[in-house]
């Protein structure tokens, strides 16, 4: 059974762990038939090292240098509208510090949608993503159906989830075309978490263990602006915080829209007296602010927004 998949990264600024990115790909043991690289970045232009990897020649490469930073948001929704002009059956999504193993799709695929036989009703299939030390990397845990697993483990077998990371998520494109695009207004952060709840509406969604990447990020920590200390990355929590209560008021309980914001009043008491406290206080009161008006539409397939 030959299944068509096109990769999709999204890169800004990380030119050394792209390399590491795309020659991890290169060298899979089952080979995508695409690879879109969308570059955000604006202080290098990475044409070079694409040029350096050596990609098998049977894979089409495609690099698209962004006039702007789309943010991750922007950038995976513009690649992601950009393969389903290509012909695919599923799209392989993953950020520039995603460093597969060398069966990593191919334990995606054979693993979940062959063995399985769940191709027809298949929507997500999500890796295994661990941090450099070999533990799960906190910020790329899915969401089970099921609450058997202890939190921030993974488990051992293959099993449901409700949502989950775009690094090294595999999308069926019959998902695309049902559910739509991702919401690139969200810019960073719960950009993907949206997606996967969005198409797990709709389709079965599964967590692959066998399917394992890296996410060579600096810290193993999850979003929190309590650890940030640069200024310039305190205001980013902004995204976070509207995004996340977009996605409650979307898919979740007016109870739990509520409990969020009580939650996000009491962390601005608690962040107040940090250092940078202030900025980070007038963050969470501006994401507050701006989440109650947030409403951006969905692009969908065949070009049409909807809300």
């Amino acid at each position: 059974m030959v299944v068509n998949v096109t990769a999709i990264v999204v890169t800004y600024n990380k030119p050394k762990l792209l390399e590491k990115c795309l020659n991890a790909i290169a060298n899979q043991s089952y080979q995508v038939t695409k690879l879109i690289i969308v570059d955000n970045g604006i202080e290098f232009d990475n044409h070079s090292i694409v040029k350096s990897v050596k990609f098998p020649t049977t894979t089409e490469v495609s690099y698209n240098l962004m006039d702007s930073n789309l943010g991750g948001a922007g950038g995976f929704a513009w690649g992601i509208e950009f393969a389903m002009s290509k012909q695919a059956d599923f799209l392989w999504i993953m950020d520039d510090d995603t460093v597969a193993n060398r069966d990593t799709l191919e334990n995606l695929l054979t693993e979940s949608v062959l063995q399985l036989n769940a191709k027809d009703d298949l929507g997500i299939v999500a890796s295994s993503v661990l941090w450099k030390d070999g533990l799960p990397a906190k910020m790329n845990i899915p969401v089970f159906v099921n609450n058997e697993v202890p939190a921030g483990h993974l488990p051992n077998h293959v099993c449901e989830i409700k949502s989950s990371s775009f690094v090294s998520m595999l999308i069926s494109t019959k998902a695309v075309r049902k559910v739509g695009y991702p919401i690139p207004e969200f810019f960073i952060w719960g950009d993907d978490v949206e997606y996967s709840t969005r198409i797990a509406q709709s389709f079965t969604c599964l967590f692959s263990p066998s399917s394992r990447v890296t996410h060579m990020m600096a810290q193993n920590t999850g979003v929190d602006i309590r650890a940030e200390k640069q200024p310039d990355r305190i205001k980013r929590h902004f995204y976070d915080v509207r995004n996340s209560l977009y996605i409650l008021r979307k898919y979740g309980r007016k109870s739990e829209v509520l409990t969020k914001q009580i939650k996000y009043l009491i962390l601005i008491c608690l962040v107040i007296f940090q250092t940078n406290g202030r900025l980070k206080a007038k963050t969470i009161k501006k994401g507050l602010s701006a989440s109650v008006s947030f409403n951006p539409r969905i692009k969908a397939y065949n070009g049409i927004e909807k809300s």
